[in-house]
């Protein structure tokens, strides 16, 4: 008598094949270039990094109704606005002034809690220059939405160094996922860096951010661009990062020189 198969476990899923896992893949490219090519290994160490992202923090689920939410979304306020300290992230048309598209905040998280993580990292970390980014994001000069940007350069890294566990789409039209040599080096410092593969991620986060409102500024003092044209600095951004990339980085400090702004 045949075993009903709906009593048997269902096979496990196979492993996601990431990014870094063809980083060794020998191809007949590499062969025919030979000495000209360079075949790119990635340790356990790196893999191991990378793995660390993925499982603990890019794709841990966003929970509009908990505690922790609440918290995040308040920190983020009293510290864009000091003067203006809330007592509970309630709904309501002030959160337009911090760049959400609505009146509830939690609408606009869309892709899972990191994004709002950074941002309440950005915030906490370096509050002075997220108050200077409201602010001017906020003046009829620049006037862009900063919080959905923001959310907008989170996901971007995120898609861009394959942190994803599901399926999803880059925020910058026709955007490639990371070379070898940009994927190597990014994991390289992730195992590297004293405070974990996070405050890579995070530094970078920062970094995009400073480099987008810059941007995004130049763009407005250059051709008086509307905010349809905001897909165009995100673009800028995401060239820039790639280019950052392709050489090996030894210090998180070096993110700081792509937040920089051109002299």
């Amino acid at each position: 008598m045949p075993l009903d198969q709906s009593l048997l476990p269902a096979p496990p899923n196979p492993r996601k094949r990431h990014l870094e896992d063809t980083l060794s893949d020998w191809v007949w490219r590499d062969w025919a270039l030979c000495c000209l090519s360079r075949r790119y290994k990635i340790s356990a160490e790196e893999k191991s990094a990378l793995e660390d992202l993925r499982a603990r923090h890019c794709n841990m689920p966003f929970n509009a109704s908990s505690p922790e939410t609440n918290w995040t979304l308040l920190a983020i306020w009293n510290s864009a606005f000091p003067e203006d300290p809330m007592e509970a992230a309630d709904n309501g048309r002030r959160w337009r002034l911090l760049g959400f598209q609505s009146d509830n905040p939690r609408t606009d998280v869309r892709a899972g809690r990191f994004a709002l993580d950074q941002l309440h990292y950005l915030a906490s970390t370096y509050p002075e220059r997220f108050r200077t980014l409201r602010k001017q994001a906020g003046e009829k000069e620049l006037d862009y939405p900063l919080a959905i940007s923001c959310f907008n350069l989170s996901h971007m890294a995120v898609v861009y160094f394959d942190l994803c566990e599901s399926e999803t789409v880059s925020p910058v039209a026709g955007a490639s996922q990371a070379g070898r040599a940009q994927m190597q080096n990014f994991a390289r410092l992730c195992a590297r860096s004293p405070h974990g593969p996070r405050a890579v991620l995070d530094e970078l986060f920062c970094a995009l951010t400073s480099l987008f409102h810059d941007t995004w500024k130049n763009m407005r003092v250059g051709t008086n661009c509307t905010l349809m044209e905001l897909p165009k600095a995100l673009r800028v951004v995401f060239d820039a990062n790639h280019a950052f990339w392709s050489e090996p980085r030894d210090q998180v400090a070096e993110l700081q020189r792509l937040g920089a702004p051109a002299h």
